[in-house]
């Protein structure tokens, strides 16, 4: 009878899965990685239709002719697909069972590589946003720069300060001396002076966080950035599986052996048994 089973292989890859700085950045968790998270992260549509289109499965899987519908294959894959944890910690299985040996070997890979190109693609998109929002911040910063500039030449124009050093503070501490000599009756003068100081070093505090700013934005744009380092690497791409996983005719066959050997000694009982409490039984004896 199990002659008659359909065989299914199961072909499967390793994979690690880690947590590293990229994932903080982009509000990850510090954890690892769980089987059901890679589980959960594999069966998405945007992992899975790539493999179906690149293999061809809505053909592999059709029936008398016609090709079996998108949705019909996605919901195949969702069940041949398992992830599944190892006793080595951060690594992974990830499997199909089939039964095509060749087709299931094709499927984890193909699933890999699409997962790897999902992961990149995603990587990029948010590096792509965190910039985006750090220029963002870079430009409000290069306003609020241009606004206080503005503010430290009116103040100097409009109380006739003479600063050698606008654009620095090599004459900061010459002025404050300046404003510690200025007499009694010179208050007003003295609190203008100490308004432009303190407008000057706001500005040139906020000259400097730009600066700084727009040189580490220029850094992560350059060409050749980011660096991508994935956090899911393969360990071991899956091979052609040999052996069916089910069923397992070897052990299946022992099972029905032993299952007929306790049948037969059962019935040998029995008739024995039968025979002890027969007429003819009692009468010889």
């Amino acid at each position: 009878m199990l002659y008659f089973v359909p065989r299914q292989y199961f072909a499967y890859a390793v994979i690690e899965a880690h947590r590293g700085p990229v994932a903080v950045m982009f509000g990850g968790r510090m954890a690892d990685y769980t089987a059901s998270e890679i589980d959960s992260q594999i069966h998405r549509p945007e992992v899975l239709l790539p493999v179906i289109q690149r293999l061809d499965l809505r053909t592999a899987y059709g029936w008398n002719h016609q090709q079996a519908s998108e949705a019909d294959v996605l919901r195949r894959l969702a069940k041949a697909l398992v992830v599944r944890a190892t006793e080595t910690p951060r690594r992974m299985e990830i499997g199909v069972r089939d039964r095509n040996p060749m087709l299931a070997r094709d499927i984890v890979n193909a699933t890999l590589t699409a997962y790897g190109e999902q992961r990149y693609a995603e990587f990029l998109a948010s590096y792509k946003k965190a910039m985006e929002q750090f220029a963002a911040e870079i430009e409000k910063q290069r306003l609020s720069t241009i606004q206080a500039s503005q503010k430290v030449a009116t103040l100097r124009s409009e109380s006739g300060i003479d600063d050698p050093n606008p654009e620095d503070a090599k004459s900061n501490v010459a002025l404050q001396k300046l404003g510690e000599g200025l007499a009694s009756d010179e208050a007003e003068a003295k609190q203008k002076l100490a308004e432009y100081l303190e407008a000057k070093n706001k500005y040139l505090t906020s000259r400097r966080i730009l600066e700084a700013a727009t040189m580490q934005l220029e850094t992560e744009t350059r060409p050749g950035a980011p660096i991508y380092d994935d956090e899911v690497k393969v360990l071991q791409f899956a091979d052609l599986p040999t052996r069916p996983a089910w069923p397992l005719m070897r052990a299946s066959m022992l099972l029905i052996a032993g299952i007929g050997i306790l049948g037969s000694l059962s019935t040998i009982l029995c008739l024995w048994y039968r025979g002890l409490k027969s007429p003819a039984s009692q009468i010889q004896n």
